[in-house]
């Protein structure tokens, strides 16, 4: 759970860091939210593959048993 809630203020520091003057803090959360929402969208489509990729692996190797 720490680590979770660090990668949270890490980024939206990274947000803050990036934001033009004019932007709130709701602003910077929902796009801190909506940035770590992409992440784990993208890791979760590279697991996907890689599922993909063992279960074709693991075929080929029984097929050749």
């Amino acid at each position: 759970m720490r680590e979770a809630v660090e990668l949270v203020q890490k980024s939206f520091d990274d947000q803050t860091h990036r934001a033009r003057s004019g932007q709130n803090k709701e602003t910077l959360l929902i796009l801190t939210a909506l940035g770590l929402a992409d992440e784990l969208l993208q890791l979760k489509k590279q697991q996907h593959e890689t599922d993909i990729r063992l279960s074709a692996l693991l075929n080929y190797i029984d097929s050749t048993n």
